[in-house]
């Protein structure tokens, strides 16, 4: 398993040296651009934490490493910044996407949903023409989240460079989740797909310097522990803070109250302008704690994956439509029941409104007829 602790290589430097009639010229302008660039132990965006150096020729091509460093401007700075909530109803299923220092495209997928909603988001990644995913992030072992991503591994036809998760440190053995964990982590193995385990304070590898993936949550030192083993696992899932230059957006998870506790206890909680809302929205809204976390966002957008539940396995939850708008007024909160795919684009700069967003959505239906779709695509209503 890779340590967590460990940090990056370091960048290989090259001189020139040029030979002419015995005369040798130190081209000097090559050797300071070396420094600019390159002379430093730590990169601003190292490769992934904890990877150990002896996994290093086989980890180095599946994350799109560079030997050595380009000297290329951040073309991230100029390009745009995706995140998109893929429809699959009561679950989740995140597209993140941005430019690399070369200028291809780096893809993302936070959790994929359940295995009944696979041909949602495969269908959703080929329309886009998605045939290779940089990593995959499982957040926790819930089927809403886990068993799509399972699915993504069994069909074979879209790639995958890496695999991050939080150790699954709370599920154990005779829990319903537990053996779908393990085929999950066959799969990446026998697949040879580095994982690697992270926790708060961690870093994702981007491949750009503009863009910052950083976990907030779990903290593996203190693990909250609640009477029941479903709070339990919702509350150490995995929350990822995602800036790209001015832009932040908070992805939570299903993280609960006593996450956000822990989380701004650490001051890991900033403002960031899109939140995409724990537990599909399904939050305590007279909560203390809930109420300072939200003053603390302040967020501009808030998404809620919810709908229709499409559970692998028995289950309560059903057509869950939640009441996020009653606790954001002011905010403008999108609703995967509602409208579609929901996806949010941006440069990342400020200007004098601050950071631009752009806000595009598959449908848009009002209240009234969002609920009457939630009943009728579900076999139990469950709306509050």
């Amino acid at each position: 398993m890779a340590d967590s602790n460990e940090r990056g290589w370091n960048y290989v430097k090259k001189t020139t040296v040029l030979c002419y009639a015995g005369i040798v010229v130190l081209v000097v302008s090559v050797i300071g651009l070396g420094f600019a660039n390159g002379n430093a132990s730590q990169p601003a965006n190292a490769a992934p934490n904890g990877v150990p150096s002896e996994l290093a020729p086989s980890v180095l091509p599946s994350l799109g490493i560079p030997a050595v460093t380009p000297t290329l401007s951040v073309q991230g700075s100029s390009g745009l910044f995706t995140f998109t909530a893929i429809d699959v109803g009561r679950g989740d299923a995140l597209l993140l996407s941005w430019p690399d220092l070369s200028g291809r495209t780096r893809y993302m997928l936070v959790d994929g949903g359940t295995a009944d909603d696979w041909p949602y988001v495969h269908a959703y990644l080929a329309s886009h023409g998605v045939m290779y995913l940089d990593a995959i992030v499982c957040t926790h072992e819930h089927d809403d989240h886990l068993n799509g991503l399972i699915e993504l591994l069994k069909s074979g036809d879209i790639g995958v460079g890496a695999a991050y998760d939080a150790g699954f440190l709370v599920c154990q053995k005779g829990w319903p989740e537990y053996p779908k964990i393990q085929e999950y982590l066959a799969l990446l193995e026998k697949q040879n797909i580095p994982r690697q385990i992270v926790g708060a304070g961690d870093e994702l590898y981007t491949a750009n310097p503009a863009v910052t993936i950083r976990v907030l949550n779990p903290d593996p030192q203190h693990l909250i522990i609640t009477p029941r083993k479903n709070d339990t696992q919702n509350a150490n899932s995995v929350a990822l803070e995602v800036t790209y230059n001015q832009a932040r957006f908070l992805l939570m998870g299903d993280t609960l109250t006593s996450s956000y506790w822990q989380m701004m206890k650490e001051g890991y909680i900033e403002q960031a302008d899109v939140l995409k809302l724990s537990h599909h929205g399904d939050m305590p809204a007279n909560s203390p704690i809930y109420k300072e976390f939200l003053t603390i966002v302040h967020p501009k957008y808030a998404i809620a994956t919810c709908g229709c539940y499409r559970p692998d396995y028995a289950s309560g939850w059903m057509c869950q439509m939640s009441s996020v708008p009653k606790v954001l007024a002011g905010v403008s909160v999108y609703r995967s029941a509602c409208s579609g795919d929901i996806t949010i684009t941006t440069n990342g700069k400020t200007s004098a409104n601050g950071v631009s967003y752009t806000v595009t959505t598959t449908q848009n239906l009002p209240p009234g007829a969002c609920i009457a779709e939630c009943k009728s695509t579900c076999t139990a209503d469950d709306t509050d």
